[in-house]
């Protein structure tokens, strides 16, 4: 797959600015790229060409992870100011925010199905969300710092 920035200049290819980027996504149709930032925001590309297409901002603090719902509609994004930020990938439109950790949110995932948002942080929990009602499922505690949660695509 060629995402525009191979063997170039990524700043003179796009047509946005690139900054410091924590994490990169891919969307799930493979047509964008996602990333999270240390300057707040997350923003996307198309990835066949490189081209900027919209930035996200709504957080108060760097932008720790970032991930596509499975029909690639969404974007979750995780930040240092403890909050799950949810958008329409297309328009870069906010529709909602979780506010339910006490630490850093280090990493978001959809599941397969869509269904749920997993979210990790750095006050040691794991927490399930349901991703349509945005309602809280569950909270596992270890004794860890998460620093990342992935799910199994489906089979």
């Amino acid at each position: 797959m060629n995402l525009g920035f191979q063997n170039q200049d990524a700043s003179h290819h796009s047509q946005g600015p690139l900054r410091s980027s924590v994490f990169s996504w891919i969307s799930p149709d493979g047509c964008h790229i996602a990333s999270s930032s240390h300057d707040w925001t997350v923003q996307t590309w198309d990835a066949k060409t490189g081209v900027h297409l919209v930035t996200f901002k709504g957080h108060s603090c760097p932008v720790t992870s970032v991930g596509f719902s499975p029909d690639s509609r969404c974007i979750a994004s995780g930040s240092a100011d403890r909050t799950i930020q949810i958008w329409d990938a297309m328009t870069g439109v906010h529709l909602t925010t979780i506010k339910d950790h006490s630490g850093s949110v280090n990493s978001v995932a959809f599941s397969p199905d869509g269904g749920c948002i997993v979210l990790g942080s750095s006050d040691n929990t794991v927490q399930i969300w349901d991703a349509k009602t945005r309602v809280h499922i569950s909270t596992f505690r270890g004794r860890f710092l998460l620093m990342a949660v992935q799910l199994p695509p489906v089979q």
